[in-house]
């Protein structure tokens, strides 16, 4: 070999020495990235799971009032219900 075919080797190995150090950096950065991404995806589901709880904790406390108030005043409801079917009736209505 000559000279200059022994530089290329070398030079070619450090090229090779440096990609593969570049590329340990960046999987590093990679499972940084990819860290934080998980932990606010996490953060995220149990934010929007606590969220659903407490509507349907408001959905049916709403519900059981409206049971209550209904079994006290059937007259009312059946008078409330019949009123607001006559608006909507009107509203929807083609002249």
């Amino acid at each position: 070999m000559n000279p200059r075919s022994s530089g290329m080797y070398s030079t070619g190995a450090d090229a090779s020495q440096r990609v593969d150090d570049y590329a340990d950096k960046l999987g590093d950065k990679v499972a940084s990235v990819r860290d934080n991404v998980s932990d606010a995806v996490d953060s995220g589901t149990e934010w929007a799971t606590a969220k659903a709880r407490d509507a349907s904790d408001a959905s049916q406390a709403l519900w059981s009032s409206v049971c209550d108030t209904v079994s006290a005043r059937p007259m009312a409801a059946i008078g409330i219900a019949t009123v607001a079917g006559f608006l909507i009736a009107r509203l929807f209505a083609r002249d």
